[in-house]
């Protein structure tokens, strides 16, 4: 659903349609919701890693992707221009899941070469600089996977084995799996309490 977070295997829900429309309620008493919770899965980065600045980030009022575009290029809020914005939340977005620099420069500047990866590559030593509980966050993850313990467990008590060719893929899936279903057992939470 637009807005909505669904936790899918392969699939990005958040391209797609709003599926809203394709719902109808079988009592008329009742109402189709659908829940949007702002940066959800950031927040929830920074909720498990208790990365400090990230939380602060959250905690400000101010948009969470133009408070960490500053800090990744030293600037004021108020100096970010929009390439840097968005090359912040894109930055953002692809390192907390555990992207690579090659990755990254694909989604930023459409290509891989020499000189995007090296930007990608700053970029994301400067994100780290600024919320290092992340890092340590996310260098636990794959610490535990690469050991062989397979199963992770997030604050709601779902759990997943997490199977993967190699290191670097265990952690990204580690990491995606601890956002994001923390993220969506959140949202079901709150719609079973808006419900009772």
């Amino acid at each position: 659903p637009e807005g909505g977070i669904r936790e899918l295997s392969g699939g990005r829900t958040k391209e797609m349609p709003n599926l809203r429309q394709f719902h109808i309620a079988r009592d008329p008493s009742l109402r189709i919701v659908s829940f949007d919770f702002s940066q959800i899965e950031n927040r929830m980065l920074a909720y498990l890693s208790g990365d400090a600045f990230s939380m602060e980030v959250f905690n400000s009022g101010k948009k969470p992707h133009r408070l960490m575009a500053a800090a990744i290029y030293n600037k004021g809020y108020d100096e970010v221009t929009e390439s840097e914005y968005y090359r912040g939340k894109k930055t953002v977005h692809g390192t907390g899941y555990g992207e690579t620099p090659e990755h990254l420069a694909v989604e930023i500047f459409g290509r891989r070469d020499a000189g995007t990866v090296a930007e990608a590559r700053r970029l994301q030593a400067a994100y780290f600089r600024i919320c290092p509980g992340i890092k340590t966050f996310q260098d636990n993850i794959s610490r535990q996977l690469d050991r062989g313990n397979l199963t992770l467990r997030n604050p709601f008590g779902r759990t997943r084995k997490v199977y993967a060719p190699n290191s670097h893929e265990r952690k990204k899936r580690g990491v995606h799996f601890m956002g994001c279903s923390t993220a969506a057992d959140l949202v079901n939470e709150r719609a079973i309490g808006l419900w009772e």
